[in-house]
């Protein structure tokens, strides 16, 4: 389950990681120990919390020139804050 957290970081791999996620290599190294110490239960209660019940979701991020296709498809489409979008 833990297989992308656990592998090694290409340099360019580094810079990314600090850029989009604000981790260097010390914050990556504690959220992986982390993750690799939880146990079977805590990973239960987790999902418990956080997903048995909830609406899943899911975001793709396109052109906004297809937004009057990708409506008549029956997705939703919202900016970053989550307003509908209009169509151009």
């Amino acid at each position: 389950a833990f297989k992308a957290i656990d592998a090694p970081l290409a340099p360019q791999s580094r810079g990314a990681s600090l850029f989009t996620n604000l981790m260097d290599d010390e914050s990556r190294q504690i959220f992986r120990d982390g993750l690799l110490d939880t146990t079977p239960e805590q990973m239960r209660a987790c999902a418990e919390k956080y997903l048995v019940g909830k609406t899943p979701a899911l975001a793709i991020v396109g052109n906004p020139t297809a937004v009057p296709d990708v409506k008549s498809a029956g997705w939703a489409c919202v900016d970053a804050e989550g307003n509908p979008l209009k169509e151009e």
